[in-house]
């Protein structure tokens, strides 16, 4: 087997620490252009699913760390396996629907690899770190694998799939692929070319079975499903405009008598609503709640009105997070979340009334201008790939060595005409609060985070109280930690919302510590699904990013993906209909 090596001139960044130096590209077929993983679906059945994965090459990225060189395998469209201690090689992943009975098992029909020389050891991962930790200040460690005459991964583990799981209307499993095995002994890798891949479901008492009076699904989850499966065609019957305007409300009693106009607005907006009013009421009860109207009606939306001390909140299985989200798990024993929610929090009637009249302001009668078409990015300069670099592809597209990359010309090609940009080390409180008074329609902040504060620019919950940005309300995508902490007083995340006369309309934050990776790749999806205009709301647009964590992060008990999907809470309207510039329209 002969391949061709072709020398990349520019230098690489990793979302490990060490410094690269250079990469080299090995063509694995007739072709010398550097291309992504192809997954392609070869038949698919009630009874079985066929998937071709095709890789047509791989980078050899050399990087410096203390006392040595290694290498790191690069596949692009795969993700990493990172498990501290042990090499850091490709992982490839998808989302594949299979029947709605039996159990899922999967069969590797072909494969073709091949083996050559390792020059340099593989990289070890330091595993994931929260972004309150600096990977700088992590050692590399070289597990016992590195001295083991064996090859990791064990081929029994190369292909898997995951329990079966319920996405509302659709039942499906987790691919997991690892195309690269290394042995540290002999110096020596096997590198798969092509696979074929059969999933089939066979016998009956498996995890998730799907009911029997299943209906066909509205087109809005139906283009969900589509995004977010390999393999998933919209069954006849969809009706093609189709949405699921189904809300359930839950307020604290005592701001009942608040949401009157905002009622009637979703009404005109064509909702059907329920509301539920609860007052001393556990999180327990409220989720059965949730469920009895799930299995009545398969309601679309839920919003819970009011703060954590009268609307209590679940706590998720990965590090007990305050996780509004895992109300929403009502189609099955899993960690997927079958509808879309979002809490209006408040202590108080003007709290909750601010955010009230934001929305039916933001929905009804925005300022006009080109306000929406402007947007602001604020990025730390710390990790491997630095991210000002990973918001430099929100804002243009792209991702390097990203699992997840931007669409091709990122939001500007979808028609933001300007970007505010905040970087550090220059990022400062006042860049941010002139460039929300100019005017943005959307803020992505990628950096460290505290429970009042962004760490790059120190913009806080003090700098919201001054913010006099009327109806220029932007929708916030924030990757940090513990933005949305909202079981303290007032986290930062709250602040926006309950802003009088500005601040923010919508605000995506996370409850606890978020990683460094990750979330990154959950950010870009929703972007990307933003950029394709695929989702209007604002619920619809966070589960497109969140379906992405679990399909490439993991979806068991004990995965990021499962820690995204807990502890990322949305504050505002799950319903809204988020704004997009002119060219979109």
């Amino acid at each position: 087997m002969s391949f061709r090596k072709i020398l990349m001139v520019s230098l690489l960044v990793f979302c490990v620490s060490g410094s690269t130096l250079f990469a080299d590209w090995y063509s694995l077929n007739d072709s010398r252009e550097k291309s992504n993983v192809q997954v392609n679906v070869l038949s698919s059945s009630n009874e079985e699913v066929t998937l071709e994965v095709t890789i047509p090459g791989f980078e050899i990225d050399h990087v410096k760390v203390p006392g040595k060189t290694c290498v790191m395998i690069n596949i692009p469209g795969a993700s990493w396996l990172m498990d501290k201690g042990f090499p850091v090689l490709p992982k490839l992943t998808s989302l594949v629907r299979v029947n709605d009975f039996g159990a899922a098992k999967i069969e590797v029909v072909s494969k073709e690899e091949v083996e050559l020389d390792l020059h340099a050891a593989i990289l070890p991962s330091k595993g994931h770190l929260t972004r309150d930790i600096n990977p700088n200040d992590v050692p590399y460690e070289f597990g016992p694998v590195y001295d083991e005459n064996i090859y990791y991964i064990d081929r029994q583990k190369q292909f898997q799939i995951g329990r079966e799981f319920l996405l509302r209307d659709v039942r499906g499993v987790r691919l997991e692929v690892l195309p690269v095995r290394v042995n540290h002994v002999t110096m020596k890798m096997q590198v798969i070319k092509k696979a074929v891949i059969r999933i089939t479901s066979e016998g009956v008492g498996a995890a998730n079975m799907m009911s029997t009076s299943q209906t066909a699904p509205t087109a809005e989850f139906s283009e969900l499903y589509s995004n977010a499966f390999v393999n998933y065609e919209a069954p006849i019957g969809t009706a093609a405009n189709e949405k699921n305007k189904t809300l359930v409300v839950v307020t604290a009693a005592k701001y009942e008598s608040l949401l009157g106009d905002w009622l009637e607005w979703k009404k005109a907006r064509g909702y059907t609503v329920t509301v539920k009013t609860v007052d001393g009421e556990s999180a327990d009860e409220i989720k059965s709640f949730f469920q009895a109207q799930f299995d009545a009606k398969k309601f679309g939306y839920a919003v819970l009105v009011g703060d954590v001390d009268t609307v209590p909140t679940l706590k998720g299985k990965y590090e007990r997070a305050y996780s509004d989200p895992c109300y929403m798990c009502l189609a099955g024993d899993d960690n997927y979340q079958d509808a879309y929610i979002s809490r209006i929090s408040g202590n108080t009637n003007e709290e909750i009334t601010v955010q009230l009249d934001k929305i039916i302001r933001y929905e009804k009668s925005a300022k006009p201008g080109d306000w929406f078409s402007q947007g602001l990015t604020i990025a730390s300069n710390e990790g491997s790939i630095k991210d000002y670099d990973r918001a430099n592809w929100l804002i243009n597209g792209g991702g390097k060595n990203q699992k997840q990359p931007v669409k091709a010309g990122g939001l500007k090609g979808a028609g933001f005409g300007k970007f505010f940009t905040q970087y550090a080390p220059n990022a400062s409180k006042r860049g941010v609060a002139e460039a929300i008074h100019s005017g943005t329609g959307i803020i992505c902040y990628i950096g460290h985070g505290s429970t009042t504060s962004w760490a790059t620019s120190g913009f806080s919950t003090w700098d919201i109280k001054e913010l006099n940005n009327g109806e220029m309300l932007p929708v916030i995508w924030s990757v940090a930690c513990v933005n949305g902490k909202f079981q303290i007083r007032e986290c930062f995340a709250e602040a926006w919302l309950r802003q009088p006369n500005g601040g923010a309309v919508a605000v995506e934050a996370a409850s606890t510590n978020e990683a460094w990776v990750p979330p990154c790749d959950k950010q870009a999806a929703t972007v990307n699904a933003y950029i394709n205009n695929s989702h209007r709301t604002f619920g619809a647009l966070e589960m497109a990013g969140r379906l992405c964590a679990l399909e490439v992060w993991g979806d068991s008990d004990r995965s990021q993906g499962t820690q995204l999907a807990e502890q990322c809470n949305l504050f505002g309207d799950c319903t809204m209909e988020v704004h997009y510039p002119k060219k979109s329209q």
